[in-house]
């Protein structure tokens, strides 16, 4: 089976298709029904036809547009991301995956990520973050 670019012209096999583009739009085509939305009802969000195909695993959404379309559906957009890389959809296999993204995060060091981490950092003249925000810096007085 073969998808057709913009143009017209044959695509890429959907043999060929790297399988997050595909199971992204399973994912997303799933909650869409089951949300009871339509493809037009993502018009103003990113057009029909994108929607179409995005569920078809043609185009790669980039972030601003699963923000558009989990705004639109009314979920998180790590919902459809989450569908997306569950090798199945079971609260079983979400719960795994989401335990080890916490676990990579907090490898990671996820206070430093925080905002009110930055908040708390003391500045080059010893101010919080916050301080800093609120009032200028104290200048030192002359000497008589």
């Amino acid at each position: 089976m073969f998808f057709y670019s913009k143009c017209g012209n044959p695509g890429v096999p959907s043999s060929k298709i790297p399988a997050a583009k595909k199971t992204f739009g399973r994912a997303f085509r799933t909650v869409r029904l089951a949300k009871g939305k339509t493809q037009e009802d993502f018009v103003q969000t990113s057009g029909r036809t994108h929607v179409s195909m995005l569920e078809r695993g043609v185009n790669t959404p980039t972030l601003t547009t699963i923000e558009g379309l989990a705004s639109e559906l009314r979920v998180h957009p790590l919902t459809l991301a989450a569908l997306t890389y569950a090798p199945q959809p079971t609260a079983e296999a979400i719960a795994s995956l989401l335990e080890r993204v916490k676990a990579e995060v907090a490898a990671l060091g996820a206070a430093k990520f925080a905002p009110s981490a930055s908040r708390s950092r003391a500045s080059s003249d010893g101010r919080t973050d916050e301080e800093a925000r609120s009032r200028p810096p104290k200048r030192p007085r002359p000497r008589t």
